[in-house]
């Protein structure tokens, strides 16, 4: 007996439990990591990526649309411009209905109550308190105000500034008799070389998923400059606030319902980017928990009522921001100060590297392979790296609720900001957590060459540029946002 309870509770016993239980969820890590990267490119391989498939209808009447810009706590001369913008479109046949929720000064709405009124009887202002589910909530609000004239509704953001011909290039998608919907690009006004890099980043989803998609009939929105069919928005329910990417977890509904989208690759509007790195982390774990929450729902709907075309184009979608570095990352540190002479050891961190660099590299391979498909320019891919490298703790941590069924409480983006300190020198948890997980790495980085892993140091170094390139990317978006500060 005295033997089995020395050996049980031996620390030789315990170190190998614990590399054993590392062991099978780092490789559960990667496998999951590389049948992602796989799901995105077999998406991306497939021919006729620029190709819209359209039959063009006879009518060539304009539909009526019903424009619908829900709002919680936005500037108002932010919205007064939005309003500008689409009080000059090149198109008559439309009504905007704008839906403040839950905002408790009365300040920061009436001014924009009071432009609604002088702009004319097509603007019509609305507030509301109480309203649960977030933006969904107040689209669906908008949806019960709307014109019975109309036959789509136009979904615009506070801060986007539409083009005049917006409405008429939806309209022209919008005759093929089976389409459902039409979402544009995402796209920000006042760019400027200290914002190339961001904007790259972000514009991966179109020019990678979006533009993809048109082939399989399977695109999804992504919350602006979207405009649906209203029967078949009703007839699936209309908005759902059960996961903070309405927009995403509408799109699947539609999909599955058998309706079906196209993604126009034309930029007929510009919105404001996050403007600081703080606000860029809280738009990404957004992105990232409410599409896999609404992936886990995709996948239990297809086990149940089967398999069907596009299903690998709405996967790809929802998985194109997370990141999985968070276990391989904390074991290589953990590990790093660990007897080297564990059995065991190097195979396990092995392991862990490989799942960062490989994941890196198939990060790196997609963008240079959408590249080369479209005959663009390489130019823009180290930049877009180094944003994808800033963010992603951000994109490794946020799914996790997702897996427990959590979810997260909506948080817009501000599109105001304190100038009051200096960028990234304000101490907190999170700015010691960062720095010291840097220095960690280096030393981590140092211990492995000197053990002779050289793939374990790589992927040590990568951890490290993470820190440098967040600084990077905060100071880029703090000189965009004085240059555009309201």
């Amino acid at each position: 007996m005295s033997i089995f309870f020395n050996y049980a509770f031996s620390s030789d016993y315990l170190l190998n439990f614990l590399l054993s239980f590392f062991s099978i969820i780092i490789l559960l890590n990667l496998s999951i990591c590389a049948i992602i990267q796989f799901i995105h490119f077999v998406t991306l391989l497939k021919q006729n990526f620029l190709k819209l498939k359209l039959k063009k209808s006879c009518t060539v009447t304009a539909p009526f649309i019903s424009i619908h810009i829900p709002t919680y706590n936005e500037p108002a001369d932010v919205l007064i411009e939005t309003l500008n913008s689409i009080h000059v479109l090149d198109y008559q046949n439309y009504e905007v209905i704008i839906l403040d929720n839950n905002t408790p000064n009365r300040s920061v709405y009436e001014p924009v109550n009071a432009y609604c009124k002088k702009l004319g009887q097509k603007f019509r202002f609305y507030h509301f308190d109480k309203v649960s589910g977030a933006k969904a909530g107040a689209l669906n609000i908008a949806l019960g105000l709307t014109d019975k004239r109309a036959e789509y509704v136009a979904v615009i953001d506070a801060d986007y500034q539409v083009f005049p011909n917006f409405l008429v290039t939806a309209a022209e998608h919008l005759l093929d008799t089976d389409v459902s919907f039409v979402q544009f690009p995402q796209a920000y006004r006042g760019s400027s070389v200290h914002t190339a890099a961001v904007e790259e980043e972000l514009a991966d989803y179109f020019e990678a998923f979006a533009r993809r998609a048109n082939e399989d009939s399977a695109v999804l929105l992504t919350g602006t400059l979207s405009v649906l069919n209203i029967k078949h928005l009703k007839s699936v329910g209309g908005w759902s606030g059960d996961t903070v990417t309405e927009d995403a977890e509408l799109g699947v509904r539609l999909f599955m319902k058998g309706y079906w989208g196209i993604f126009v690759p034309q930029i007929v509007g510009r919105g404001l980017l996050p403007l600081s790195f703080g606000s860029l982390q809280k738009q990404r774990d957004r992105w990232v928990v409410g599409n896999a929450q609404t992936l886990i729902r995709t996948l239990i709907l297809l086990v149940s009522s089967g398999w069907r075309k596009g299903a690998l184009s709405v996967i790809a979608q929802l998985t194109a921001w997370p990141a999985f570095w968070l276990v391989p990352a904390v074991f290589l540190v953990v590990a790093g100060f660990a007897p080297a002479n564990v059995t065991g050891l190097k195979n396990t961190i092995f392991l862990a590297a490989a799942t960062i660099i490989g994941s890196s590299l198939a990060v790196s391979a997609r963008l240079l392979l959408c590249a080369y498909i479209k005959k663009q320019s390489l130019n823009h891919i180290p930049t877009a790296l180094m944003v994808k490298l800033a963010l992603v703790w951000t994109s490794s941590v946020s799914f996790l609720p997702a897996l427990t069924g959590k979810t997260i409480k909506f948080v817009r983006t501000s599109k105001t900001v304190s100038f009051d300190r200096v960028p990234n020198l304000n101490i907190s948890a999170a700015f010691i957590l960062r720095w010291a997980l840097c220095a960690l790495a280096v030393v981590c980085s140092g211990i492995y060459v000197f053990q002779g892993q050289w793939t374990a140091s790589f992927a040590s170094l990568l951890m490290a540029s993470t820190v440098p390139a967040a600084y990077r990317v905060e100071s880029c978006l703090v000189k965009y946002s004085k240059n555009n500060a309201n």
